[in-house]
């Protein structure tokens, strides 16, 4: 999988970086500037995990939905299954 630069959610472009988080976080997503900060310090497969959970926090934040410490763990599990189904898919139904 390789990670994009950019992408958009309801119209508002998200950038993503890759940027010294002093390893204090594998991973940040600023609704503020529409910015998700990826670690560098992350191996590729953390890196690619820490993105999906980002963004998750980031569909949550366009949606308007809860996103708190509370159910910080949604975003583990649906980055994960979402990593999971781009990195397994075969085939092309249609073109």
């Amino acid at each position: 999988m390789v990670i994009p630069e950019e992408f958009y959610l309801a119209g508002r472009r998200w950038k993503v970086i890759i940027a010294d988080l002093n390893g204090e976080e594998m991973g940040l997503c600023d609704t503020n500037t529409c910015t998700i900060k990826l670690d560098s310090e992350n191996e590729d497969e953390e890196m690619e995990d820490t993105f999906f959970h980002e963004l998750i926090h980031a569909v949550k934040y366009t949606l308007g939905w809860k996103d708190n410490k509370k159910n910080h763990h949604e975003c583990d599990s649906l980055g994960g299954i979402i990593m999971q189904f781009t990195n397994t898919k075969k085939g092309q139904l249609l073109s």
